[in-house]
């Protein structure tokens, strides 16, 4: 096991459609980390803040988390957001669901993760 500098000689971002949770980062990291799943976290924009870069793996805790969401009442604002907040109004349970069923069919379909880049 170790920790080594490798050179890149090549990486290459391709962006989808996907933009969800403006300026939202800590409360969904907790949604995630809280039900489980496992996220390695780069400290794209400083480390002192959630937002840079993300790997999220597509695990059976994350599946799981998404079912929990489809049982939930669709249209209240989902427990991580605060419901009393106007901006949070549309994080609705079933909002959460279809943005993370979104992020598992992009995921990379080599390693399995779910890239996030926070900007």
């Amino acid at each position: 096991m170790g920790l080594r500098a490798n050179v890149v000689t090549k990486y290459v971002c391709e962006y989808e459609g996907s933009s969800a949770f403006n300026y939202e980062a800590e409360r969904v990291w907790e949604m995630l980390t809280q039900n489980c799943v496992d996220i390695y976290f780069g400290c794209g924009c400083g480390c002192d803040n959630f937002y840079g870069s993300w790997e999220i793996n597509v695990t059976d805790e994350l599946h799981e988390y998404i079912a929990k969401l489809g049982t939930l009442p669709p249209d209240e604002v989902n427990e991580y957001f605060d419901a009393t907040n106007s901006d949070h109004q549309d994080y609705t349970n079933k909002y959460v669901k279809e943005v993370l069923d979104e992020w598992v069919r992009y995921r990379d379909a080599t390693s399995g993760v779910i890239r996030i880049q926070w900007f």
